[in-house]
């Protein structure tokens, strides 16, 4: 669980590039109105630096969990408003701002464990491409933006492996999202947040119920079973000395970046406890 806990306080130190001010004045100031044109762009936008030609069905493979119309509605239609190379710096540079605002006394320690644990990642990029995007940009000389960017490699990194361990236990989506909505983890609104229909929700639900997994233990064995996978892939990865003396080292900074972060969310964060 250690590794988990973990997994909870690097996706706090990413998340205000979801949910900060910062990032979303910076995203209006580049003509991207609303809140998806800036998701997509923004997150959209280390792969497309790093992978010229990804186009919709690229994105959604890399994102996962997004029904592919939706994303078919932002990609490639939010490169006529802006360029990548800006998007990224308007989420890198405004969630680097609001690290700033939120934990400014804790980011020189924050910052070199982070640093110190995505190296480690560095090995493993050839199979983790969302990873891979985001370390092949440069390190920012912003304390804030660093502490972001280091922190989004771990976070996307994880990502990768969940998406792998989702794949190897044969779930598919929204059969994912549906499974996992129970536990009460998730914003309510996560169908409409993933671009998925009523009919669409239904029936896997109905497919999950046909298979037993719906609301029952086998379906919580199996949500349980995919976490745990994620988890030895990136324990392999860091190794279970870092992952003990980080978790506690990054924690006071976690706790403080995610002021603007509702709970429950989409992203799947509980509150850090």
């Amino acid at each position: 669980m250690s590794v988990r806990r973990l997994g909870y306080v690097i996706e706090a130190l990413h998340a205000p590039a979801y949910f900060a001010p910062e990032v979303r004045e910076a995203y209006a100031g580049l003509g991207l109105r609303g809140f998806w044109r800036g998701y997509f762009a923004g997150r959209a936008s280390a792969v497309a630096l790093n992978e010229p030609a990804a186009d919709a069905a690229r994105i959604t493979e890399l994102f996962g969990g997004f029904a592919p119309r939706m994303v078919a509605r932002a990609i490639p239609e939010v490169w006529t408003i802006t360029t990548p190379e800006a998007a990224y710096e308007a989420r890198r540079d405004g969630a680097g701002a609001a690290i700033t605002r939120l934990a400014a006394k804790q980011l020189p320690r924050t910052q070199l464990v982070l640093a110190d644990l995505a190296h480690r990642v560095e090995p493993h990029l050839g199979t983790a491409p969302m990873a891979a995007a985001e370390a092949a940009r440069p390190v920012p000389e912003d304390r804030g933006a660093a502490v972001w960017h280091w922190a989004t490699i771990l976070r996307e990194l994880r990502g990768d492996l969940h998406l792998a361990a989702v794949r190897a236990a044969g779930v598919g989506w929204p059969q994912m999202h549906v499974l996992v909505a129970p536990t009460g983890r998730l914003d309510p609104r996560q169908r409409e947040y993933r671009g998925w229909t009523e009919d669409e929700w239904a029936a896997a639900e109905a497919e999950l119920t046909d298979a037993g997994l719906y609301r029952t233990e086998a379906g919580a064995a199996l949500i349980e079973r995919i976490e745990v996978e994620t988890d030895q892939r990136m324990t392999e990865v860091l190794g279970k000395a870092a992952v003990l003396s980080a978790t506690g080292f990054l924690r006071a900074a976690a706790v403080l970046t995610v002021a603007d972060v509702p709970f429950p969310n989409a992203m799947g964060l509980p509150p850090l406890d």
